[in-house]
């Protein structure tokens, strides 16, 4: 019919990982995709009608990102599409967030709530602890289509539902369809709760953007970087999404990110006054765990395939983040506003650790509370699936794991798991 588009060609591709070998499936592109500072920025006005991005602070992150992308990250032909894609995206909700701002300045005045946040490794419990108490009605937290797509479309203001949750929908569907083992490493649930680091990419400094490609140099220069500018930014687009739900202005929120085991002084620095849970588990799973993930998501992309590469890599910045949030924690978060829980013990009794996370935040674990959590408990949308990793894959192996981290295990008791 005219005026169709025609499905894209597919390749099957098949990526050896130790004794495994990986299908995945992907469009065949043309070469040569433009992701430079200059052609994103012009392609992203170009869409929208519209100039000013307000506060030009991202600037600096994605001139890095951008280097590092063409410099470290080997892309192919497709890798370097999503990139470009990816890089106008985020330009083009910045360009209507900010023509949002300025038509509507109360949207900069909405009045968030008393914040939760849960920091720690990724994969070390952070997305239970915080699904189990979005579970809880008394909070307010953010879903999966409103952190990929925060800034509200024309037709978003109109009868019926919102079609950014049909995008985010459609997104999971074809990124799972391409590597099906993503489906068991973070359940992707368009209308379900999921951490704000989707806003971070808005201003190119999030865990999600490496996971996608390999770019340590940019890596490395946003864990050192302070990104307060960033996360300013980001508390702009929560009180977008508040005031486009018209939430109320005193309930509570619960927050989560492995990201801020890096943007601990940003975190506090715009949210001073956030409750923060910080969870630890056996940095043998963890790394492990962190190394299969990105793996899984940054092998589209590229063809230029080391795992040995990426664990080297991935143990050291996990290491640094731990160090980061050791040392500037106990300066800047106030000691009664910091609580640690071990993976181990909620596995082991999640009730009793909840309670002590709702004694700690000053909300009554009450019997509708612990009846929500009851539910969630044992759901797919609480736990990751069957994932399956081993750190002798990235040429890593858990005596070398135990002695990186053997100050953090001791502080913490971690048990081995």
């Amino acid at each position: 019919m005219a005026g169709e588009r025609s499905a894209p060609e597919m390749e099957t591709v098949e990526v050896p990982l130790g004794d495994k070998v990986q299908t995945i499936t992907r469009p065949v592109v043309s070469p040569g995709a433009d992701f430079s500072e200059e052609a994103v920025i012009a392609a992203a006005r170009k869409k929208t009608g519209l100039h000013f991005f307000g506060e030009d602070e991202f600037r600096q992150n994605l001139r890095a990102l951008t280097h590092s992308m063409e410099t470290e990250a080997a892309l192919n032909p497709f890798g370097r599409v999503m990139a470009r894609q990816f890089l106008i995206a985020r330009l083009v909700d910045r360009l209507r967030a900010q023509d949002l701002f300025d038509r509507h300045p109360e949207i900069l005045e909405t009045k968030l709530g008393p914040m939760t946040v849960i920091v720690g490794p990724a994969r070390s419990g952070t997305t239970r602890a915080h699904r189990l108490l979005a579970r809880d009605p008394r909070f307010l937290f953010l879903r999966d289509w409103e952190i990929n797509f925060p800034v509200p479309m024309p037709e978003s203001f109109g009868e019926g539902p919102d079609p950014r949750i049909g995008r985010a929908k459609g997104a999971h569907k074809g990124f799972l369809a391409m590597n099906p083992q993503n489906a068991h490493i973070h359940t992707l649930d368009a209308e379900a709760p999921e951490e704000e680091i989707g806003l971070l990419n808005m201003s190119f400094t999030s865990l999600m953007i490496e996971a996608q490609r390999f770019v340590p140099t940019y890596g490395r220069f946003c864990l050192e970087r302070n990104q307060r500018d960033a996360y300013a930014y980001m508390k702009k687009l929560i009180q977008l999404i508040a005031w486009f739900r018209k939430d109320d202005p005193n309930r509570p929120w619960v927050l989560k990110s492995p990201q801020h085991m890096q943007d601990l002084d940003a975190l506090m620095e715009v949210f001073p006054d956030a409750k923060v849970v910080f969870m630890h588990r056996d940095p043998r799973k963890t790394v492990a765990s962190n190394c299969s993930m990105f793996w899984n998501i940054g092998i589209l992309g590229t063809d230029d395939h080391n795992p040995e590469r990426l664990g080297a890599y991935l143990a050291e910045k996990c290491l640094r983040q731990v160090e980061k949030v050791e040392e500037e924690r106990k300066s800047i978060v106030p000691p009664d506003q910091q609580l640690d829980v071990r993976y181990a013990d909620i596995n082991r009794d999640w009730k009793h650790e909840m309670q002590r996370i709702y004694d700690f935040i000053g909300l009554e674990f009450s019997e509708d509370a612990q009846a929500a959590l009851e539910a969630a408990s044992g759901d797919r949308e609480a736990r990751h699936g069957a994932h399956r990793y081993s750190l002798e894959e990235f040429g890593l192996n858990g005596e070398q794991i135990d002695a990186m981290f053997a100050d953090y295990i001791a502080q913490y008791g971690i048990p081995r798991e």
